[in-house]
């Protein structure tokens, strides 16, 4: 089926309200991990032993907290005065499974938001690629969020996402 669509593509700065909730899946990518603190979550780094090397995924911010003072403790502490990065970032993982067994349980791999109707995104940033469009995506600001005076904020998204908004733009 074909639909009539009219194509806007917004200027960096300008302020989109939306006019319905948007419900989206933050990308879990460390670009994203302030956002997601706000949700009470954070994007754990490939360093930790939760998938692969490359994998990121969101994980409560407790658990965020238990893992950065065991990797601390186990591997930052110590590297500044060894040269031996594998032993001591194999005992660091070690460490972490030992202390937290139960870790994988907490993670998820999805992050589903919903930006309640009212809310004033800002485009920061646009990136569209001939031939990579698995990284096409817009990066927005939080301008102002419905019931929050101090709400702030910096996520990207993936154009799949963005082009479920439905928003007002001031002329």
């Amino acid at each position: 089926m074909r639909t009539k669509l009219y194509m806007y593509i917004p200027e960096i700065g300008e302020q989109l309200t939306l006019e319905e909730d948007w419900n989206f899946v933050l990308f879990k990518e460390y670009r994203n991990n302030d956002f997601a603190k706000k949700f009470g979550y954070g994007v754990v780094p490939y360093y930790y032993p939760l998938g692969s090397k490359y994998e990121y995924n969101f994980l409560p911010l407790e658990n965020c907290k238990q893992i950065e003072e065991i990797y601390t403790r186990e591997f930052s502490n110590k590297y500044k005065s060894s040269k031996d990065y594998d032993t001591l970032m194999s005992n660091a993982i070690k460490k972490i499974k030992e202390e937290l067994p139960n870790l994988k349980d907490e993670m998820i791999s999805e992050l589903n938001l919903c930006l309640p109707k009212g809310t004033v995104i800002i485009p920061d940033r646009i990136y569209i690629r001939k031939g990579k469009s698995d990284y096409s995506s817009i990066t927005f600001r939080i301008g102002s969020f419905p019931g929050k005076k101090r709400f702030t904020g910096r996520f990207w998204v993936p154009l799949k996402d963005v082009n479920n908004i439905c928003c007002s733009v001031d002329v």
